[in-house]
This record gives structure tokens, C-alpha cells and sequence, in this order.
């Protein structure tokens, strides 16, 4: 497979993208543990509509209409989260308190299931980051 600059600069964003969605399936504390208890629920929401904004303006990129609108839904899902959810005091049991609002239920629902309907597009990406093993990043 050949790749353009283009193509390999949406791979890239992408596979954050895709790390930001594997964050969100896990449970609250987890969130609050891989993210260093600072900011948690403000900087994930931030970088997951950030990291989707790229992932759908980059050219390279061949989502579907299917996987185009999972996306929107689930950029709709962050930003409906109420602030009480996402800006707190900015400390450990704060942030373990806002991850665990049932308002981000919501949120990780929706980054589970994208992350199976992006399955074709994280295969394709994975083959332009890594061509020489099939498409793993292992």
C-alpha cells in the first residue's frame, strides 16, 4: 500500500483519536488514573472533540456515512455533558466525583460502540502506520 503525506497525517490523528475513545470505555477511576488526576473530565472531553473535528476534516481520511455520523453523535454526547460533569476543583476526589456522573454513561456508551463501527477504518489506518506488520501496532 502507498500512502500520501495526507494519507499518513490522518493515520496519525486517527490513532489518537482512537486512544482517546479506548480511555473512554474504561471506568471512572481509570479515566482519572490515566489522565493523572489533573483536569480529567475537561481535558478528556477537549481532546475527544478536538482529536474528532481532525479525524473528520483531514483529507486521507474514507470514513463512511455510518461512521461519520457516529462520530457526530458522539461529539453531540461531549458537548451535551453539563458543566458540573466536566469543570470542577481539580482535585482527586473531584475529579473521580465528575467522572462518575451518570451524565458521562452517556459519553462511554457512545465511545464504545464507535469504536466498533470504526473497526474497517482503524484496520486501514493501522496499515498505513505500520506496513510492515500487517497493520499492528504490537
Amino acid at each position: 500500500m502507498t500512502s500520501t503525506d495526507s494519507d499518513y497525517d490522518y493515520a496519525n490523528a486517527f490513532f489518537y483519536f482512537l486512544k482517546t475513545l479506548d480511555t473512554f470505555s474504561e471506568d471512572a477511576s481509570r479515566h482519572c488514573e490515566v489522565m493523572g488526576n489533573f483536569n480529567v473530565a475537561w481535558e478528556l472531553r477537549s481532546d475527544a472533540i478536538g482529536e474528532a473535528n481532525v479525524v473528520l476534516a483531514l483529507p486521507g481520511g474514507r470514513l463512511s456515512t455510518e461512521q461519520s455520523e457516529a462520530v457526530g453523535r458522539l461529539l453531540a454526547a461531549l458537548r451535551a455533558l453539563p458543566e458540573g460533569a466536566v469543570s470542577v476543583d481539580n482535585t482527586k476526589e473531584e475529579h473521580l466525583r465528575a467522572m462518575s456522573s451518570p451524565a458521562w454513561a452517556s459519553v462511554r456508551t457512545e465511545a464504545r460502540s464507535l469504536r466498533t463501527i470504526l473497526e474497517s477504518e482503524t484496520r486501514r489506518t493501522r496499515a498505513i502506520l505500520w506496513p510492515m506488520s500487517n497493520g499492528s501496532s504490537e
